[in-house]
């Protein structure tokens, strides 16, 4: 299991956008290269946005 943080500071109203080019290339790659997001975690302040993207090369085990 893996974990790689993306940030942005927000310094313009591209920022936003930036900001999801980078995690959708990104998630592009991770599923081009055969892994699976586990989880995402998303954090958004007044200056910032971050996305911590957990990824595997397993799918999650489902529980019993």
């Amino acid at each position: 299991m893996k974990c790689k943080t993306i940030m942005e500071n927000i310094v313009s109203e591209n920022s936003t956008s930036v900001f999801d080019k980078k995690v959708n290339a990104f998630l592009k790659e991770l599923a081009d290269d055969g892994y699976y997001v586990l989880e995402q975690h998303f954090q958004h302040t007044r200056s910032s946005l971050a996305v911590s993207i957990i990824y595997s090369t397993e799918p999650r085990k489902k529980e019993l």
